[in-house]
C-alpha cells in the first residue's frame, strides 16, 4: 500500500511513446509542407493568369494606338527567323529595349525599314515591367514569360509554362499542350521552340 509518507516518483515517457510520438510530428510535418507547397505553385499560377490578361488588355490599346503590337523576345520571320529566348525582366515588348546579348528580336522595328519607330508597352504607360513568379528553370522546366510577333505585328502570341494546371494549358486553343499560350490570331504563329519548351 502507498505510504503518504514515500511520494510514488511520477512515471516518465518510455522510449516506445517517444519515437510514436516522434513519428506522428514528422508525419503532420510534411502533410503541412505538402499543402504549403502545393498552395504556392497554385499562387504562382494564379498570378501567371491574372498578368496574361492584364497584359493582353494592354497588348489591345497598344494596337489601338499604333496599329501593329510590341516588338517580340523572339521575332517570328524574315531574317530574324531564328528563335532566342530573353530570360531576362527586360523584354522587349514591355520595354521596346533590345536585351543583351542581341539577338532577341530586333528593336524597335522589327526589321522592317518602313515601320515607324514604335517602343514597348512600358515606354507608353500600357504596363509595368514584369517577369515570371520563378523566371527561372526548376525541375528540368523552363518559366519566363516569351513573346512572339508576326512579320506585320498584326498577330502575337504570349506563353508561358503553368506549374499546377495541365488542363489550361491543353485548352488554351495555343499549338503546344504543354504551354498556355495567349494573344490575337496566335494560330498564325504555328511553331514552339521545341528544344527549350519541349513541345512536339
Amino acid at each position: 500500500m502507498h505510504s503518504p509518507f514515500f511520494p510514488r516518483t511520477p512515471r516518465g515517457f518510455t522510449l516506445i511513446e517517444l519515437l510514436i510520438v516522434i513519428a506522428i510530428l514528422a508525419i503532420l510535418a510534411s502533410v503541412v509542407s505538402a499543402s504549403i507547397g502545393s498552395a504556392r505553385t497554385k499562387a504562382r499560377d494564379a498570378r501567371r493568369l491574372s498578368e496574361f490578361r492584364e497584359i493582353q488588355s494592354a497588348m489591345e490599346l497598344y494596337h489601338g494606338q499604333f496599329g501593329m503590337y510590341p516588338c517580340g523576345d523572339g521575332y517570328w520571320g524574315g531574317i530574324y527567323a531564328d528563335y532566342t529566348v530573353d530570360t531576362s525582366i527586360s523584354h522587349s515588348f514591355l520595354d521596346g529595349e533590345q536585351a543583351s546579348p542581341p539577338g532577341n528580336g530586333p528593336v524597335p522595328d522589327c526589321g522592317q525599314a518602313d515601320v515607324v519607330d514604335v517602343k514597348g508597352l512600358v515606354t507608353h504607360g500600357y504596363y509595368r515591367q514584369v517577369k515570371d513568379p520563378l523566371n527561372t528553370t526548376k525541375d528540368g522546366q523552363n518559366y519566363y514569360y516569351i513573346y512572339m510577333v508576326t512579320d506585320g505585328r498584326q498577330s502575337y502570341k504570349l506563353f508561358n509554362k503553368l506549374e499546377a494546371d495541365d488542363a489550361k494549358m491543353q485548352n488554351d486553343g495555343g499549338v503546344c499542350a504543354k504551354l498556355y499560350e495567349v494573344g490575337e490570331n496566335m494560330q498564325d504563329i504555328t511553331t514552339e521552340p521545341s528544344a527549350f519548351w519541349g513541345c512536339n
